[in-house]
């Protein structure tokens, strides 16, 4: 049985640094008010299951793990969508060369 051992702030907060996201790029990204971003991040309140949704997809995690339970974090649909999160974390690594090469690769072997 999955145990819940944090909250939805702590977690929001966690994936926000992780993914280096600000406050507004979520709200941007997903609709939902910038008020409602920063009362979800103080804890003042719980997200309704639509935004909890829409928060998971923009960051491509496991909803029960953003609720707080005690499971996988990553989420995803496919090995494309596995590939493309690698791609997109390590792209700011990447110097001209190594950049090049990969969109090269995804463009042979991804995009058909």
């Amino acid at each position: 049985m999955m145990e819940l051992v944090s909250t939805f702030s702590e977690r929001l907060k966690e994936i926000m640094a992780i993914r280096k996201c600000k406050a507004i790029e979520l709200s941007n990204a997903t609709g939902i008010s910038k008020a409602n971003i920063s009362n979800y991040l103080s804890g003042r309140y719980e997200p309704k299951q639509k935004n909890i949704y829409l928060i998971a997809k923009f960051f491509a995690v496991n909803e029960m793990w953003l609720i707080g339970f005690d499971c996988e974090m990553e989420k995803y649909s496919s090995n494309i969508d596995q590939l493309k999160r690698e791609i997109f974390d390590s792209i700011s690594e990447m110097n001209e060369e190594q950049l090049n090469k990969t969109i090269k690769f995804i463009k042979e072997y991804i995009v058909k």
